[in-house]
């Protein structure tokens, strides 16, 4: 993943008695390249399968996420984190994907097309899943003691 570090700020709100932040991100482009291996069947009927390099280029990502923390009795949590994002054009090369030759290139051109409706489809559960896997990354690291200690420093005692 390249060019992450090229995003712009477009709204930062942050309430700091409610510990609650709200933030838009734009970046121009987004490069993404690895390798793939795939073997099954899409919807139980068209058959996947490749192996090989794949280059995924997406411009004009707009991303948006929420997050609140929580407190218990002696550290804090974060109790919510929301996220979306969407993209203006992406472009998927994956070598040898369907074996390779002119239906594979054709239907590589296809699918960004009819990729984003794919990807909203499916979009709700892909969030929840990361949505999920931050809070508890985010969670973890609170629970560490040395930020616990921290955190004790910082926030008045009630």
């Amino acid at each position: 993943v390249s060019h992450l570090s090229n995003f712009n700020i477009t709204n930062l709100k942050a309430n700091l008695e409610e510990f609650y932040l709200e933030i838009n991100l734009t970046l121009p482009a987004i490069y993404i390249d690895g390798e793939y291996s795939a073997n099954g069947k899409l919807a139980k009927i068209f058959p996947v399968y490749g192996k090989g390099q794949f280059d995924i280029n997406a411009t004009d990502i707009r991303m948006f996420g929420i997050g609140k923390l929580g407190f218990t009795t002696d550290t804090m949590e974060m109790a919510l984190i929301k996220l979306d994002f969407d993209w203006k054009d992406i472009s998927i090369y994956m070598e040898n994907f369907l074996g390779g030759g002119n239906f594979a290139e054709v239907l590589q051109k296809v699918l960004p097309k009819i990729g984003r409706d794919i990807f909203h489809l499916y979009k709700p559960l892909m969030m929840e899943k990361v949505e999920k896997y931050l809070t508890e990354k985010v969670n973890s690291k609170l629970d560490d003691q040395d930020v616990k200690d921290i955190i004790r420093n910082i926030i008045p005692k009630q």
